[in-house]
């Protein structure tokens, strides 16, 4: 929201002939060591961070590509911390999973999630698609073109 207002402001002064400079500076980063999304184990097929409960702060989803292993669902409690979700297909389901992007796919005001899975002979699996049903569950579709391997 904040960035729309500065492009609009910064539109604004130039149609009108003003001149809007910004110093962005240089960033920081803090190196964080503990909690549960950096103690966690496992090996990330990858990442996709999202408001999924619309309560204005990012969840972390991670796809784990490691046969046989969980997905990760990390909700963000709005305070440097975050809480591990662990029940429900949307991290029960993993397993051998390459990416994932977060998407309001049926356009309900909720990011539902949508999860890859490679095919192959051995490890063919369909990908997955998780209507996000507004409470802090997921549906997992089951049916249709984008779910079949």
């Amino acid at each position: 929201m904040k960035t729309k207002i500065i492009r609009r402001s910064i539109t604004v002064l130039a149609a009108l002939g003003g001149v809007a400079v910004l110093h962005a500076g240089t960033p920081t980063f803090t190196k964080i060591t503990t909690g549960v999304i950096v103690t966690d184990k496992g090996i990330a097929g990858g990442c996709a961070w999202g408001d999924y409960n619309n309560d204005g702060h990012d969840d972390l989803f991670v796809a784990s590509s490691q046969v046989g292993g969980q997905n990760l669902l990390y909700l963000n409690k709005g305070d440097g911390t975050f809480t591990k979700i662990s029940t429900g297909s949307i991290v029960t389901d993993g397993g051998n999973s390459s990416a994932c992007v977060w998407e309001d796919f049926d356009n309900d005001g909720f990011l539902d999630l949508f999860v890859t899975n490679p095919g192959g002979d051995f490890f063919a699996r369909p990908s997955f698609l998780y209507r996000n049903n507004g409470d802090g569950t997921f549906q997992k579709i089951i049916s249709g073109r984008i779910v079949k391997s």
